[in-house]
């Protein structure tokens, strides 16, 4: 399988952290760990989602409390900087947070495999692993396996 592994994260002497890198790197894929801070500052809200800057809820919030703070957008650079040096490669690529949990190796293997074998078969150019959630926009709903679902948004494929 050709397929490099590209991690981002906050905080690597954490024990969440650290746990998950060393999972990531047992895989034997080609390994790349990016880290970077807590952004912990306003961030622009000239783009948020549909324009609705009532989402922005400010500095922090409550657990489970709805709206999107500044560790948010955090989260979304880490993606885009992964993605972004992801497509520097000749070959595919994975994302993964910072403390990703593989619940399961075999099963996990067995199903970027066929993510392979769909992205080098097809036209598609991203993969999901879940259903669409049909709150966020795509118009992307079909299935290409039993186990994908075809994607047209980079921040919706995983």
């Amino acid at each position: 399988m050709d397929v490099r592994v590209i991690q981002f994260s906050t905080d690597q002497s954490t024990a969440r952290e650290q746990a998950s890198s060393d999972q990531l790197k047992s895989l034997g894929f080609p390994y790349t760990k990016i880290e970077n801070p807590v952004y912990d500052e306003t961030p622009p809200l000239d783009n948020i989602f549909q324009g609705d800057t009532n989402l922005y809820v400010g500095l922090s919030k409550e657990y489970h409390e709805f709206g999107l703070t500044p560790r948010h957008y955090g989260c979304w650079l880490g993606h885009k900087q992964a993605i972004n040096l992801g497509y520097c490669e000749n070959n595919h690529f994975l994302v993964c947070e910072g403390d990703c949990k593989i619940l399961d190796i075999e099963i996990f293997k067995n199903r970027l495999n066929e993510a392979i074998q769909i992205l080098d078969n097809t036209e598609y150019p991203i993969v999901r692993f879940e259903e669409p959630y049909n709150g966020v926009t795509t118009s992307f709903f079909n299935k290409v396996s039993d186990n994908f679902w075809e994607c047209d948004k980079v921040n919706l494929g995983h």
